[in-house]
């Protein structure tokens, strides 16, 4: 690259390191090669996109997660890439120096913009093959880490090494909020996209709560006629980004997220929200699972639990009919065993597949 001129996004800031160790654009490049012919799996990921990150190009290609349908190649401006990073700078104040940890894909948006935020911030970034605990076999503490939460669950006597954990991805769930209990630094639970180049919102989970998601600087939101949240932020080039998240907008920079347009089950000409029933199972279910819905002669749609495990506990049914902050429309009246769900690209669950997919066991529920 000696003989191009540098691009904006190809000047690394002089205090970036990797791995605990400084390094140059010079040095960049071999690196990432390195990485793409030498590497493990998650390393060759961000081998590549480092690769498509240092050329010419102003753009560089994305995919979608496909948890709101198919996945599709998404063309975004890598000077969007740097405004998102140093919008994310400022407001957890990620100053040059400062240790962060990467262990999450890099086939997430959410990984590759940490690495972004590394690079033009000027972060000593460790990078960590993924796992349920990301921080396990680290050293040391960190001002920042981003998680699911899934991972967040996993790593919980290991988080009081972090400052902030930014969690995305996923919604955080009740239970998980109150295992945080005693933990000293602070988590935030994140609202965006690829489309999005992560969080334009965020939320307070600990140590102070908040149910509603804040725009970041420069973000605005308002909803279509189906309460489906729209997005503008012009540092991404978004001016009207609409989304099938069915939100309660309390004014244009914060709104409570209540579920997918696309899951919402109305059975028996009730409305019902899976994201809402799934939090209030977590507690009682140590497997994944999800809600989901089956056709029903009455009903229309009938709720039904869709759980991956090799086990069927014989308590479980009894302990779903006594759950007392239950709607009875709520209740699911199925469950449905699998040993392994369908899967996206991303690893969540393609909820749409499994529905789909005859089960291997399925228990029925009298709930009255």
């Amino acid at each position: 690259m000696t003989d191009k001129p540098i691009q904006p996004w190809q000047r690394l800031h002089p205090e970036f390191k990797l791995n605990g160790l400084p390094i140059a654009l010079e040095a960049l490049e071999d690196v990432a090669y390195s990485l793409t012919k030498e590497g493990e799996a998650f390393e060759r990921e961000y081998g590549e996109f480092l690769l498509d990150w240092l050329d010419q190009s102003e753009d560089i290609w994305v995919k979608t997660s496909g948890s709101t349908g198919a996945p599709k190649n998404w063309k975004v401006k890598k000077e969007h890439f740097l405004a998102s990073a140093r919008l994310t700078g400022e407001v957890f104040e990620l100053f040059p120096g400062r240790r962060t940890l990467l262990g999450i894909p890099g086939s997430f948006i959410a990984g590759k913009m940490m690495f972004v935020r590394a690079l033009v911030l000027g972060l000593d970034l460790l990078v960590v093959r993924p796992s349920k605990n990301p921080l396990k076999k680290t050293g040391g503490r960190f001002s920042f880490v981003a998680m699911t939460p899934y991972q967040l669950s996993h790593s919980l006597e290991d988080i009081s090494r972090v400052e902030t954990i930014l969690v995305g991805g996923a919604p955080i769930a009740k239970s998980q909020v109150q295992q945080l209990d005693g933990h000293r630094g602070r988590v935030v639970a994140s609202y965006g996209m690829t489309e999005t180049l992560t969080h334009v919102a965020l939320r307070e989970v600990h140590p102070k709560f908040e149910p509603s998601f804040q725009a970041l600087p420069g973000v605005h939101f308002t909803t279509d006629d189906r309460d489906c949240l729209c997005i503008q932020a012009d540092y991404l080039g978004l001016e009207s980004l609409q989304t099938e998240d069915l939100v309660e907008l309390i004014d244009s920079e914060h709104f409570i997220w209540k579920g997918r347009l696309d899951r919402v089950i109305n059975s028996g000409g009730i409305k019902l929200f899976p994201e809402q029933i799934e939090d209030k199972l977590d507690a009682l279910i140590p497997y994944r699972y999800f809600i989901g819905s089956i056709e029903h002669n009455h009903l229309g749609r009938q709720v039904v639990l869709f759980i991956e495990s090799e086990e069927v506990p014989v308590n479980l049914l009894e302990e779903i009919q006594n759950l007392a902050d239950f709607e009875k429309a709520e209740k699911p009246k199925r469950i449905h065993w699998f040993s392994q769900f369908e899967e996206l690209h991303s690893g969540k669950v393609d909820r749409l597949k499994t529905q789909n997919k005859t089960p291997d066991q399925v228990s029925e529920l009298q709930i009255q």
